[in-house]
């Protein structure tokens, strides 16, 4: 992997990692490896630091961002829970889901302190913070004893980076660093929870299920689409369009729909199954025209679905067909994760 513009550091040496933490804390911006997707982190108390991710992702500034820290502690002085008047039960929300899925790819959001700038939250009195569980992350974190905002290391609207390779598609030489950490463990963002509402509410649906929440906050829901909450903008991956690759046309149709566009010039994106039926009724496709297949398993889709987003990118494709996963009641929420994804992808707005 080359550039000539972002320096390339590597996440399996101390050395790398203290001169990421150095950039960083000249109010650089350095992006990182986490479980979930790559990071771009920017020093969280400095507006000048934040101002870049904005720059560099071409990021609409009613997007908030997601502070990343190493421990409970550094979390706890990002949140002002003192004038609540639910405070107890907003603290015992906190800690439950903390001591449950922290370190991990669950995100909080709860009423800030004024130490958080507002350039950060989208000017909302609320923070979202998490604590990843990723090794390079948690020492890089360790390293630099700074709460770090990371949004996603890519252009605005454009798929989350699972390996450094897909950060240079679209931010070499907007960003002073990538910290290489190989390819991400999960390949889907965080599970974003506001717990200031009467009931905690799933502002967007993630790497933790919401079957695994409502085991630690029974009475937890999922945020209605139609339906606008005091702070609609307290969680980043809110926008209509987004997670979607540079291709002119998406559609996102069911299996049965596949079989039309099998002999055609369009790109298709299919479960492995799916494929393999239509290779075995239809034969081998008439055109070299692109076709990505993802495992069945939602758990290995989620994984590498940005990935084959990126290749088809590659392959210049103009137009992609993408297969929705058919649900049924053992797997819808294994599934629903994916499918906003999928389904933001291929919006037509923005």
């Amino acid at each position: 992997m080359k550039s000539t513009k972002t320096l390339i550091l590597n996440g399996q040496l101390q050395k790398d990692i203290e001169v990421a933490s150095e950039l960083l804390s000249n109010d650089k911006i350095v992006s990182f490896c986490t479980e979930t997707v790559y990071g771009l982190g920017a020093w969280g108390f400095s507006e000048k630091a934040i101002n870049k991710i904005f720059k560099a992702k071409n990021r609409p500034k009613c997007n908030p961002l997601i502070f990343h820290v190493a421990n409970i502690a550094s979390a706890k002085k990002l949140f002002f829970h003192e004038n609540c008047k639910n405070k107890d039960v907003i603290e015992n929300r906190f800690t439950l889901l903390a001591h449950s899925f922290w370190p991990g790819p669950l995100t909080i959001v709860s009423f800030k302190s004024n130490k958080v700038p507002l350039l950060a939250t989208a000017n909302s009195a609320k923070v979202a913070v998490r604590i990843p569980s990723h090794l390079v992350a948690q020492k890089l974190l360790n390293t630099v004893k700074k709460p770090l905002v990371a949004p996603s290391a890519n252009a605005s609207n454009r798929p989350s980076p699972t390996c450094a390779k897909h950060v240079l598609a679209t931010l070499d030489g907007k960003i002073d660093a990538v910290l290489d950490g190989g390819i991400c463990q999960r390949g889907l963002e965080s599970t974003v929870v506001d717990i200031t509402q009467k009931c905690p509410i799933i502002l967007r649906l993630g790497a933790i299920s919401f079957e695994q929440i409502k085991a630690i906050l029974p009475n937890i829901k999922v945020k209605n689409g139609g339906k606008k909450l005091k702070n609609e903008h307290a969680s980043p991956g809110m926008l209509k369009k987004h997670y979607s690759p540079e291709i002119d046309s998406i559609t996102l149709l069911p299996s049965s729909e596949m079989l039309k566009f099998w002999h055609t010039k369009t790109a298709l994106l299919m479960l492995n199954n799916s494929a393999k039926k239509l290779k075995k009724e239809l034969g081998i496709r008439k055109y070299k025209s692109p076709i990505e297949t993802l495992p069945d398993d939602p758990l290995l889709y989620a994984k590498e679905l940005y990935a084959a987003f990126y290749r088809l990118e590659n392959h210049n494709a103009t137009k992609l067909i993408i297969e929705k996963p058919a649900l049924n009641l053992k797997n819808t929420d294994d599934w629903q994760a994916i499918l906003d994804r999928l389904k933001r992808a291929s919006s037509k707005n923005n």
